[in-house]
């Protein structure tokens, strides 16, 4: 039961990731990301995935901290937060596979305290990938789905934004 429940709470989750990640407003970004990690988190506590639940809900915080700071966000605060990241989740360690949630926040909290679109959209790709591997050993069936979509649907938006940004130069 508790498989199917997560699939359903991930369905949920990966409407606000897809139209997130499509977004070109930062703002907009990071609001659809935290309620994805809400969904998300949930949907990885169903499935057993402590890891993967302690990434979802930490990335709700990086999220505020990030928007109520924003170009003003403090190094110290930023590595802090990425050492608590680390921190709970080594306590959570499982073996090698329940290291890939906390590559997975370190690049996209990297990538969303540069702040540049253009990078956000890279590090998506890249983290959809790392996340489909995790997905895959945890059952998450839909978020290997929602993956593969998200990385076709932003590099369509990537294409789109170098096509505008070649037209306006």
């Amino acid at each position: 039961m508790n498989i199917i429940l997560a699939q359903i709470f991930k369905l949920i989750s990966s409407f606000f990731y897809v139209v997130g990640d499509r977004s070109n407003n930062k703002k907009k970004i990071f609001t659809y990301n935290g309620i994805y990690n809400f969904f998300s988190g949930v949907q990885y506590l169903l499935l057993n995935a402590i890891t993967g639940a302690i990434c979802s809900f930490l990335a709700i915080f990086r999220n505020i901290f990030l928007y109520k700071y924003g170009k003003r966000v403090p190094l110290w605060g930023f590595m802090l937060y990425l050492l608590v990241v680390i921190a709970l989740n080594l306590l959570a360690y499982d073996g090698l596979i329940t290291l890939l949630p906390i590559l997975l926040i370190l690049f996209y909290s990297i990538a969303l305290y540069i702040g540049k679109v253009k990078i956000i959209k890279y590090s998506v790709i890249i983290t959809c990938l790392l996340e489909i591997i995790y997905d895959a050993y945890y059952k998450a069936y839909v978020g290997i789905a929602v993956s593969v979509l998200d990385i076709i649907l932003v590099t369509i938006s990537l294409y789109k934004l170098n096509n505008n940004k070649k037209k306006v130069s």
